[in-house]
This record gives C-alpha cells, structure tokens and sequence, in this order.
C-alpha cells in the first residue's frame, strides 16, 4: 500500500481488472495504468510480426503469430508460454523472438537461458547456427562448466540441460538472463 492507493506488480493487472470488473465500485487509474489497460486490451488485435531480415528461414503465418505474441509478452513485461503441438516450430519461433531481440540497439545485451532434456542441446545449437548465424551461442553443459560462465556477458543465448540447471541453479540464479 502506498499514500492514497495501492500499488501492484504489473503481472497483477489481468486478474485486478477482471476482479473490479465484476464490481459496481468507481475506480481511479493513474495514467501509468491507463497506457497498461490499452495495452492489454490490444492483445486482441495483435498482427503477425515477421522475423528481423537477418533470420535466415521463413516463418508460416501462425508462427509469425507466436512471434507477435512473444514481442507483446517482452513490451508489457510479462511472462507467457507459447505452447502446441510437437513439430510445429516453437524452436524455430523462440529463435526469431531472440534474433529480434539481439538486433534492437536499443536493448542491453543478455543471454537467454534455454533449458531442454539432454538430448536436445545439439538440436538447438545446430538451430540457432542454421536459422541465427548472428545469433551468439553457449553450450552449458557437461562437466568443467564453470568457467564457461565467464562468457554469458558474450553471448545472446546459452543452452543447458534440466540436469545442469538443477545442479547449478546457485550460479545460475545470481545471473540477469532477458528470457529464460
């Protein structure tokens, strides 16, 4: 609470609208919250956003989609899932997301850590190299990784594996990461 008012996380903002809503009590919003309602509320017309022109592929439309709803989660600051079915490219979506991302001056360079079963790790990185070549990259895992740490501040996105991650998660979590 604050002096005249109570100030929420902005991850908070979904579940208060919806809970005033369905209140007849007036409601004051400072214009900080005004700009984040119009925000939220223009998820709803969202359009497909194409990968930088550095990205080396094509995305089909619904992925372009994902892509729009990936750069609307990181400009209001939330957190989401993109989620489907197997074999429908959210790798290939994630890699676009970072690629728009490491191309945007504008925007303090930091890794993102991308967890996957083990025998996933190559797949990822051979991704990154065919769709990302600009797209800087970490392996994280096996052993005698801690001086690989060294290098994060270098890198646009380091790939470990659960087993790693849980090992070292006090490394890890002293870490700024823009995406995990």
């Amino acid at each position: 609470a604050t002096e005249g008012g109570l100030r929420f996380r902005p991850s908070h903002a979904l579940i208060l609208d919806i809970m005033l809503d369905s209140k007849n009590t007036a409601r004051r919003y400072d214009a900080q919250s005004v700009r984040w309602r119009e925000q939220l509320a223009s998820v709803e017309s969202l359009e497909a956003l194409a990968a930088p022109d550095t990205f080396k592929g094509t995305l089909r439309e619904y992925q372009c989609e994902g892509l729009a709803w990936l750069e609307f989660l990181r400009t209001t600051g939330l957190g989401g899932c993109l989620a489907d079915d197997m074999g429908l490219g959210k790798t290939v979506q994630v890699l676009a997301m970072l690629e728009r991302v490491r191309t945007q001056p504008e925007l303090e360079r930091l890794p993102s850590l991308i967890v996957v079963p083990k025998s996933l790790v190559l797949n990822w990185l051979a991704e990154a190299r065919s769709f990302t070549p600009n797209l800087v990259t970490l392996d994280y895992s096996g052993t005698n990784r801690g001086p690989l740490r060294e290098q994060f501040d270098d890198v646009d996105m380091v790939v470990t594996t659960y087993g790693t991650m849980r090992q070292d998660i006090v490394p890890l979590a002293e870490r700024r990461f823009r995406y995990v």
